[in-house]
C-alpha cells in the first residue's frame, strides 16, 4: 500500500495496525458479534461462490461449518489490517 499511494502522489502522513478481534464470551457474543460474522461469511460466499480454483462443495461445507460454530458461540474472527493517513 505504501508503495501505490506514493505512486499516486500521496504523502503518507501516519500507518499504523488495525486488529478486529470478535469472539464470544461464555458461548455467547454479546452484541452484533453474531451479525458481524454471518455478514464476513456472506461477504465470502458472494466473492468465492463458482470461483473455477475452488471446490464448490468443500466451500459450501465450510461456509455450513463456520455458521454452525456462531450458532455455537465458537468462532473466532481475527483480522490484522494497516490503517493509514496520506495526504495528497
Amino acid at each position: 500500500m505504501f508503495s501505490h499511494l506514493q505512486t499516486a502522489g500521496a504523502q503518507v502522513l501516519s500507518a499504523g495496525g488495525s486488529d478486529w478481534v470478535v469472539h464470544s464470551v461464555n458461548g455467547k457474543y454479546p452484541a452484533d458479534e453474531a451479525y458481524f460474522l454471518h455478514f464476513i461469511l456472506h461477504f465470502f460466499e458472494e466473492s468465492l461462490m463458482g470461483h473455477a480454483e475452488l471446490d464448490g462443495i468443500t466451500f459450501a461445507n465450510w461456509l455450513k461449518e463456520r455458521r454452525a460454530q456462531i450458532e455455537r458461540g465458537e468462532l473466532v474472527y481475527i483480522a490484522h489490517q494497516m490503517d493509514f493517513l496520506a495526504r495528497v
